[in-house]
């Protein structure tokens, strides 16, 4: 009404790792190590789940749609959903309801964004051992 638009500034920092556009393609498409995701202390270096082990702790991602299930839960408007069963946490997480709640596909575009997080912190390891 006011004619305002709403603009959002995110920090990239997690892609500080990514030495050109083939590099970030290849971490895009190697499969994580999803076991990591069972880890507190890499859960809590990841970004916009890094305070919500819990959540990833119950869903225990093992895909990038299990990993954007996750976010959703996160926002406000799904929150309800925590603590129930996974059949209806996945019969109800992507409908339009009540609050802030994440598009799908800007949940698996996160979700993304953390598995290229998650495959630089596996480059530094092999790096070093």
């Amino acid at each position: 009404e006011r004619g305002y638009f709403k603009i959002d500034v995110l920090n990239n920092s997690l892609y500080a790792g990514v030495r050109d556009e083939a590099h970030l393609d290849a971490l895009m498409a190697r499969e994580p190590m999803w076991e990591l995701l069972d880890a507190p202390d890499v859960v809590a270096r990841l970004a916009h789940i890094g305070d919500h082990y819990a959540v990833v702790k119950t869903i225990r991602p093992r895909s990038v749609e299990d990993l954007a299930i996750c976010l959703a839960l996160i926002r406000p408007g799904k929150r309800y959903l925590i603590g129930k069963s996974r059949a209806e946490i996945d019969a109800d997480v992507w409908k339009k309801g009540e609050g802030y709640s994440f598009k799908k596909s800007h949940a698996i575009a996160y979700a993304v964004s953390i598995i290229v997080q998650m495959n630089l912190i596996c480059e530094e390891v092999e790096t070093i051992a």
